[in-house]
């Protein structure tokens, strides 16, 4: 922390940075070149960054030791290569087409004329799994709403397919209420030796 002190004292030109002031980027740009990842077991951050004046002023710049929550190990790099898994990854995406063009009347003279458009949008919603392995696609069409019925009925599907093979079946899906709902928390566990649903950490996988 003594170092990080006297450089914080500096301007980050001074040593070796880009920049006059100190911000969050560059102290973090800071910490990696001078900390290597076996000896990072704890990450300096900057409650007050906008304030590190030329003279090297730190009355407003607060430095508080927060543990390393990265783990070295990744959970998709552990089960990737392992030959009894098979990594899905599931998602869903709506598409939805907007009215742009329009026929109207305008009597002459009227300059910037205004038109609102009815609430006429059309939108389709597809679901799917992706097998990491080869690229097999499994969907299904949502023509309403995604919810903890329909992606019930998916999982239930996606079940029977994925798992025919002799291979486990470990989905990635984000953290979607209805990935996760009560409805099939019980199907889920009871299938969890064959099938598992993974959920996406907020700091990626």
């Amino acid at each position: 922390m003594n170092a990080v002190e006297a450089a914080l004292r500096r301007r980050p030109d001074e040593i070796g940075l880009s920049g006059t002031l100190w911000d969050g980027k560059t102290l973090s740009a800071y910490l990696e070149r001078q900390f290597d990842s076996t000896s990072r077991c704890a990450s300096a951050s900057v409650s007050s960054v906008s304030s590190v004046s030329n003279c090297g002023n730190l009355a407003r710049c607060s430095l508080t030791a927060t543990p390393d929550f990265r783990q070295p190990t990744k959970k998709v790099q552990t089960l990737n290569p392992d030959p009894s898994v098979d990594l899905w990854g599931m998602d869903e995406v709506r598409f939805q087409q907007d009215g742009t063009r329009c026929r109207m009347w305008v009597p002459p003279g009227v300059r910037g004329p205004v038109l609102l458009h009815a609430w006429t949008h059309q939108s389709v919603g597809y679901g799917g799994a992706v097998r990491l392995r080869d690229g097999k696609m499994i969907y299904w069409r949502e023509e309403a709403m995604f919810n903890k019925v329909s992606c019930t009925q998916f999982l239930h599907q996606f079940y029977r397919v994925s798992t025919r093979g002799p291979r486990r079946a470990v989905v990635i899906s984000d953290n979607a209420q209805y990935h996760h709902a009560r409805l099939h928390k019980v199907w889920r566990q009871e299938v969890s030796p064959q099938f598992e649903l993974s959920r996406l950490p907020a700091a990626g996988l």
